[in-house]
C-alpha cells in the first residue's frame, strides 16, 4: 500500500507556501521583489523538510515532468538515500542557453510592464490597475509556443482565420493561432502571479547538475533506479537532453531505463500523452525486485551458540527466524522457532545441531516473483538476501503472507 505526497512549491501564491505575495514580517507588506531568489535545490530542501515532518524515511518513487523532472534529479543528488526510484519526464540535467533565452524574454515582458513597479504592485492592485497582467500574458504567450510543436500547430490551426472570411491587412487578429495565444495569455493572468512567474523561471535558469562541466560527475552520488522519458517532438527539452541524463547515469552504473514516446504534441505531450506515459510508469514500478521490499537490520546469531542462548534471543527479539553467521560474517545457516522446539524434544544443546545449513537465498536484483516461487517450492517463510560476499539481508514475500520478515546487512 503506497500513499501519494505532493508538496507545494516555494513561492506558489495559489497555496499556503511562502512567496513574493506573502507578507514580509519585517514590514507587514508583501515581499514583492524583496523575496529571495530560490533554486530547484531550495525547493527540494523544503520538500525534504515535509517528508521528515511526515516521518517518511524513504520515498519509493519520485516522479515529475519538465521542471518537476529537474526536481526529481535534484532529489536523487541531494538526498540519494531517500529515493528508491526516480521517474524523469521531458526534462534536462541543466538549462541550456536557448532555454534561458526564452525565459529571459518572458521576464523582460513582465519587468517592462509599467504596472510591475519593481515587483511592488500588490498594495495598488484594483480593477483599474490589475498589476502587470499585460507583461505576464505576453510572457505566457511566448512560453506556450515552446510547449507546442510545428506538427501540433499545423494540425490544430493550420492557416485558419479567426472569425473572419479574409485577412484584414491591418494589425487586428487574423489567424486562429493568434487568438489561441491571446486566450492562453489572458486566462493565465487570472490564476498566476507575475512575480511568482519570474522566480520560477529564474530557478529553472539556475538549474545545473553538472560538475566541472560533466553531468556524469554531477550525478555520481545518485543510486536510485531511473526511468527517463522524452518526447520525439519536444524542442524545449529535446530527446538528446534526456539521453545525456541516461548516459551520465549509465557511466555511474545506475539502473536506468529510457523511452522516447512518439507524439506530435511537443513538450505538452508529458501532460497529454497519459496513455503512453502511464504504461511506461506502470511497467517500471511493477517490476519489483527483492531490494525494493527487503527489510534491513535483521538480528542474527553467531554459530557456536547454545540452543538456550538461541531460544532466549528469539523470544527477546520476538522473531521466528535468525540467520546464523560465522565469525567473519558469512551466512552459514538459519534457525527458526520450530528448530528450537525440536531441540527441546531431542535434548540438543548446540545451535549447530539444529540449524538449517543448506540455506536457500536470493539477491537484491532478483524479481520478487522469482523469490516468492523459491519460498513456495521450499516451504519457507523468509529468504536471506546475500551480496557477492554472502553478507546479507532478508526479504518480505510480495504476496503479503503474514509471516515475520527479515533483512540483515
Amino acid at each position: 500500500m503506497f500513499s501519494n505526497v505532493c508538496g507545494e512549491e516555494l513561492q506558489d501564491h495559489n497555496v499556503s507556501s511562502i512567496g513574493p505575495s506573502s507578507e514580509n514580517p519585517a514590514t507587514g507588506r508583501p515581499f514583492g521583489a524583496m523575496f529571495p531568489v530560490i533554486t530547484i535545490r531550495d525547493m527540494i530542501n523544503a520538500q525534504k523538510l515535509l517528508t521528515d515532518y511526515l516521518g517518511i524515511q524513504q520515498l519509493y518513487a519520485v516522479a515529475g515532468g519538465s521542471m518537476g523532472g529537474m526536481q526529481v534529479l535534484q532529489w536523487t543528488v541531494s538526498y540519494p538515500d531517500s529515493v528508491k526510484k526516480a521517474i524523469v519526464i521531458a526534462a534536462t540535467g541543466y538549462s541550456t542557453p536557448q532555454q534561458i533565452a526564452f525565459n529571459e524574454v518572458g521576464r523582460k515582458a513582465i519587468i517592462s510592464d509599467p504596472e510591475w513597479n519593481g515587483g511592488n504592485y500588490y498594495d495598488t492592485k484594483s480593477y483599474d490597475t490589475p498589476g502587470p497582467v499585460k507583461g505576464l500574458a505576453l510572457a505566457r504567450m511566448v512560453g506556450h509556443i515552446t510547449y507546442l510543436s510545428d506538427e501540433s500547430m499545423h494540425a490544430k490551426f493550420g492557416r485558419s482565420l479567426q472569425a473572419k472570411d479574409r485577412i484584414g491587412f491591418d494589425f487586428s487578429t487574423d489567424f486562429a493561432v493568434e487568438s489561441y495565444l491571446h486566450h492562453q495569455g489572458d486566462t493565465f493572468t487570472q490564476r498566476f502571479d507575475a512575480n511568482s512567474y519570474l522566480y520560477i523561471k529564474k530557478a529553472i535558469d539556475y538549474f545545473d547538475l553538472t560538475k566541472d562541466g560533466s553531468l556524469a560527475k554531477g550525478l555520481e552520488g545518485a543510486h536510485a533506479g531511473f526511468l527517463v522519458i522524452s518526447v520525439s517532438s519536444d524542442w524545449l527539452y529535446p530527446p538528446y537532453q534526456s539521453q545525456e541524463i541516461v548516459q551520465a547515469l549509465t557511466a555511474n552504473e545506475c539502473e536506468v531505463r529510457y523511452s522516447e514516446i512518439r507524439s506530435n504534441y511537443g513538450h505538452d505531450a508529458f501532460l497529454l500523452e497519459s496513455g503512453q506515459i502511464n504504461y511506461l510508469i506502470s511497467q517500471f514500478l511493477s517490476r519489483t525486485v527483492v531490494g525494493d521490499v527487503m527489510i534491513h537490520d535483521v538480528p542474527t546469531i553467531e554459530e557456536g551458540a547454545t540452543t538456550a542462548v538461541t531460544a532466549r534471543r528469539l523470544i527477546n527479539l520476538e522473531v521466528n527466524h535468525l540467520p546464523v553467521l560465522s565469525a567473519s560474517g558469512q551466512l552459514v545457516g538459519i534457525v527458526t522457532s520450530w528448530d528450537i522446539a525440536k531441540a527441546v524434544a531431542k535434548n540438543f544443546l548446540w545451535l549447530d545441531e539444529i540449524m538449517s545449513k543448506n540455506v536457500v537465498t536470493t539477491v537484491p536484483d532478483e524479481p520478487i516473483e522469482s523469490a516468492a516461487k523459491k519460498m513456495e517450492e521450499h516451504s519457507i517463510s523468509a529468504l536471506p538476501v546475500i551480496d557477492e560476499n554472502q553478507k546479507i539481508g532478508q526479504n518480505t514475500p510480495m504476496s503479503m503472507i503474514p509471516y515475520p520478515t527479515f533483512t540483515f546487512p
